[in-house]
């Protein structure tokens, strides 16, 4: 929630913002971002799978 936030905001500001490369970085972050933050929060996930279950088996 913490990330969502951030970028959103850092999207907003680049949007208001005069500079025309700024505003292209800012659409690009509102269009990009959520699938960039799904796309590492299912990696995370995965990843913490993984590791509890090599965990597991290695106490087993």
């Amino acid at each position: 929630m913490g990330a969502v936030s951030l970028v959103g905001n850092y999207a907003k500001k680049s949007v208001m913002n005069k500079s025309w490369k700024k505003k292209i970085i800012g659409l690009a972050l509102i269009y990009v971002a959520p699938y960039a933050l799904r796309y590492l929060s299912e990696k995370l996930d995965d990843y913490q799978k993984n590791k509890t279950t090599s965990s597991l088996g290695k106490i087993i």
